[in-house]
């Protein structure tokens, strides 16, 4: 009854169907992780690794094909720049994928870091401290019992506002490994 939550609090869950979520465990690892240093630096080492060796093979790829234009004429010629050009183009399309996976690395990490340091602490609701002379004295039962209602809705907005956060990023996070 709407009437008389801020006395007993509400026990009502949204429609969404509720999945095993729990708040203060999300919120300790995140706290005590690892955290995304370690992901910063696999995603600079990887742009800066990979795409050199890459880039050393379509420079060597190059000079072969040259090469070719200087040594070799006619069918033969053109039959071993077939068999090179499209191992050039596979390494140039390489360096692309190189440089767009580092960048999702970033992303990744700097999507991790946004979460980690905005996924709100659980609210923490009281007990209620309700002994027998309350339950005599009408005034400080309704007064005990409202403020815990008070902070069970806190509790609710907190647990709902972490529970979009995460989702929020497991969507993201999974869009962004899709797109690798």
């Amino acid at each position: 009854m709407v009437l008389f939550d801020w006395l007993f609090g509400t026990s009502e869950t949204s429609r969404r169907t509720q999945e095993a979520f729990d708040h203060r465990k999300i919120f300790e690892e995140l706290k005590s992780g690892p955290g995304v240093d370690a992901a910063s630096r696999v995603a600079a080492g990887w742009s800066s690794t990979v795409s050199a060796l890459f880039n050393d093979a379509d420079t060597s790829l190059q000079q072969v094909l040259n090469k070719f234009d200087v040594v070799m004429r006619g069918a033969a010629g053109e039959q071993a720049k077939d068999a090179v050009v499209p191992l050039a183009k596979a390494t140039r399309h390489s360096l692309e994928v190189a440089a767009q996976v580092a960048k999702d690395i970033a992303e990744q990490a700097q999507g991790s870091m946004d979460f980690k340091n905005g996924f709100p602490p659980p609210h923490e609701v009281p007990p209620d401290n309700i002994g027998w002379a309350d339950y005599v004295n009408p005034v400080s039962y309704a007064a005990k019992s409202g403020v815990r209602a008070a902070h069970e809705v806190v509790h609710a907005e907190v647990e709902e506002r972490a529970r979009q956060q995460y989702e929020s990023y497991a969507r993201a996070s999974n869009e962004r490994v899709a797109s690798i």
